[in-house]
Parts: structure tokens; sequence; C-alpha cells
């Protein structure tokens, strides 16, 4: 069974469209940045390429050195997929990407979720607490669709980014395969 399509619900957000899911997002704290819902085919090659630029940019050396390995087409394939949603931070003084997120609805081991695959944030907008907010509206979207789970894996060798969702609030998910360079973290959405 694909991931996609395991459930009403999740077979309902994958057709939910961009002006939807945007409704759930929480109004962006500052005047600088706006925050958008698209789907790849919303993206211009430009924005697509700007974006996998700022990906590679964070996690392609993290990537060719880990078990997952890096391949450029495979990882552009997955990024761009159909099926993938992204948030995108963009300032509004010059259109340029500060930060963005890509993500999934997803049916996995009977439970609906969100799997956030991607958190990037430009170099200039770190430490301006965009990784944060990028994830409090992926909570948004997901309650809002009514998954249960927020997943996503993050690398050993990112202690920077396992610290930020570990202080979110994430947990280590009993399905991180033991000696793994790895871990998949788990922020259930049922909770609230």
């Amino acid at each position: 069974m694909a991931l996609h399509s395991g459930s009403l619900r999740v077979r309902r957000a994958n057709t939910a469209t961009s002006t939807t899911l945007q409704t759930h997002l929480n109004a962006s704290q500052s005047p600088n940045l706006r925050f958008g819902v698209y789907r790849a085919s919303e993206l211009s090659e430009d924005r697509k390429r700007t974006m996998f630029s700022l990906l590679e940019a964070g996690v392609k050396d993290r990537l060719a050195a880990s078990s997952m390995g890096w391949d450029e087409t495979e990882k552009w394939e997955e990024v761009f997929s159909p099926l993938s949603r992204y948030i995108l931070v963009v300032a509004t003084e010059n259109e340029n990407l500060a930060a963005f997120c890509h993500f999934r609805f997803e049916h996995e081991d009977e439970w609906d979720i969100l799997y956030c695959y991607e958190v990037h944030v430009h170099q200039a907008w770190r430490r301006r607490g965009l990784g944060r907010a990028l994830l409090n509206q992926l909570v948004a979207v997901g309650e809002a669709q009514k998954m249960k789970r927020l997943l996503l894996t993050v690398l050993n060798s990112n202690p920077e980014a396992h610290a930020l969702y570990q202080g979110f609030g994430f947990k280590m998910d009993e399905d991180t395969p033991e000696d793994a360079d790895y871990e998949i973290m788990r922020y259930d959405l049922e909770r609230r």
C-alpha cells in the first residue's frame, strides 16, 4: 500500500489545495517575512533551484557521509515529488527565500502522519527562530488535517537540528533502528 493512500484522511489532505492549507498557518511574527504553502507544480524552476541550493548547503556533505548517502537526482525527485508540499518563508523586501520546510501527508503503520522531510534556513536568517516557527506551522497544518503524528529524520551528525527538535518536544520514535547514524523523531499531535 502506498504511504500516501492508506486512509481517507491522508487522501483528503493530499488533495487539499495550497490555499486551504495556508489558512491553517499561524500569522507570521515578522512584518519582514511572508509564509506560504505550495505544491511542487506551483513553484517556478528558479525557486526550485534556490530551494535545492539551500538544501545542498545544509545537508549534502552530511548525507554523503551517512548511511543514507547523497544522490542529487534522487534527492531532487524526492524533494519535488508531486505529493510534496512546502512552507516557504520569503523576505517581503526582495522576495528572497529565507527558509523552507518540505513535508508530505502519509499513512504508515496504521498512523496518519505529516512527515517533515526538510527544514532549511538560509545562513543570513539563522538564529532568528525560523526553524521553530516552521515547526509551529507544521503542527498547525497537521492538526488541522487531523494527522496523528509529525515525524522527521535527523542525522546524528547534525546536533544543532537535533537540539531544535528535542527542544520543540520531539521524542525518539520506536522505529529508529539500533546503531543507526540517524534518529527518527516523533511529535504526537493528538496530545493537545
